[in-house]
């Protein structure tokens, strides 16, 4: 800085952090991890200028230096180089580790005039870099900033959420083809006294990247099971709730046996609950995914795929997990009102699920039309819907209140 500041020059600092040491550390061992960093090393090096800098600052990530820069066009440059050069695979103990790094770069003097302030920005902007999908690099600008300290805000007060009874699960029906709700979807909301009412996709993301969410999903498994067995006593003796499983909560080793916990303190059978898990989640480790699913279903809970449709899972390896629901995602939903391929998409979807002899959730129904082209779609094979079409997910209270409209036959209904 002394040095940019006598010579009237300018600098750029990349911050770097590596996306896959941790795996290599904790499946390899330290050693492997130490072989890598070497390689990662070399590699930068040889990605940049004599008089430029390079230097590890602590443990996977590193810094770079990129004196007399003349601009963000040069720095984009050498960024995307060093985003390619980590990505190639690496050598390390006789095997091919996947490669990858996120890189945040921040300028001197636009984006900091102290170390910490440059140190600080370009931190941030490499954490929106993994946010973005990692392997990528991330300019520093004055909102993401504000963004962090948002972030941190949202993170401490969620921290203090449960103990605080800000958090509650919020009911949606799921209505059967004959228009009886036999079942809800438990899905959580936050009412800060400090922020206010604060969306599931601002807090979710904040919980899973903070490891709150696990905390979170044993909260909504409890009160999900708490509420069920209530409204089997007063409503419907087969009711059942769906509870979404985070992907923390599925990778957790002790899952079956805390599902089987909780069902056993609320005297429930597993076939009160339909754990809902996204396709990508299961699709990360197949094997184990089969594993914990065929717990899961000796307990007798109904589990589900959501969001169909939207990930990459192989239909190969579909017919092998023991699933018992298909969930269109509203994603495709929102387009069945119009001559649209989402049309196409929910025909393919239900085909699949007939096929196989799984059961098809639509969730977010919203109009009369989207509904008449999936009561085509499905034919005699019926299903179940959710969406604002029903109700919005609502309170315990009033849900209740709902409750009696819900079981009413309707072929054609209005918002509730």
């Amino acid at each position: 800085m002394v040095q940019a500041r006598r010579d009237k020059d300018h600098f750029a600092l990349l911050l770097a952090d590596l996306d896959n040491f941790k795996t290599v550390n904790d499946t390899l061992g330290h050693a492997a991890g130490d072989d890598l960093l070497v390689e990662v090393a070399k590699r930068l090096k040889a990605s940049v200028r004599e008089v430029d800098t390079v230097a590890r600052i602590g443990g996977d990530e590193f810094a770079l230096i990129l004196t007399r820069i003349q601009g963000p066009e040069d720095a984009a440059k050498v960024a995307a180089h060093v985003v390619e050069a980590l990505a190639r695979s690496y050598r390390v103990q006789g095997l091919d580790i996947t490669g990858g790094a996120s890189l945040g770069v921040t300028f001197w003097p636009g984006d900091g005039d102290s170390a910490d302030a440059l140190l600080k920005n370009a931190d941030v902007a490499m954490y929106r870099a993994k946010e973005r999908g990692r392997n990528n690099y991330q300019f520093f600008t004055s909102d993401m900033a504000d963004g962090v300290v948002d972030a941190m805000r949202i993170e401490s007060g969620l921290r203090q959420a449960i103990e605080a009874g800000e958090l509650a699960m919020y009911y949606q029906p799921q209505v059967s083809s004959d228009g009886r709700a036999v079942s809800a979807e438990a899905l959580m909301r936050w009412h800060s006294r400090e922020l206010g009412w604060v969306p599931p996709s601002r807090f979710i993301p904040i919980a899973e990247r903070t490891g709150l969410i696990a905390s979170l999903g044993d909260f909504a498994l409890w009160q999900a099971c708490r509420q069920c067995l209530a409204w089997r006593e007063r409503l419907a003796p087969d009711f059942r709730i769906a509870v979404n499983l985070s992907a923390a909560q599925f990778k957790h080793e002790g899952l079956v046996e805390r599902v089987a916990t909780v069902l056993h303190e609320f005297n429930l059978p597993g076939s009160a609950l339909e754990l809902e898990i996204t396709e990508s989640v299961i699709m990360e480790d197949v094997a184990r995914g089969q594993s914990v699913l065929a717990g899961l279903k000796q307990l007798g809970c109904k589990l589900a795929i959501d969001d169909f449709g939207t990930g990459y899972s192989s239909l190969a390896y579909l017919k092998r997990f023991s699933v018992d629901v298909l969930k269109i995602d509203k994603s495709f939903i929102d387009g069945l009102d119009e001559a649209s391929d989402d049309v196409s998409v929910a025909e393919a979807i239900v085909s699949l699920a007939r096929s196989l002899g799984l059961d098809v959730v639509a969730e977010g129904v919203e109009t009369a039309a989207q509904l008449e082209v999936l009561r085509r779609i499905v034919g005699d094979y019926g299903y179940l819907a959710q969406g604002y079409f029903y109700s919005p997910p609502v309170p315990a209270p009033e849900f209740e209140q709902r409750f009696p409209a819900f079981r009413q036959l309707r072929l054609v209904g209005e918002h509730a």
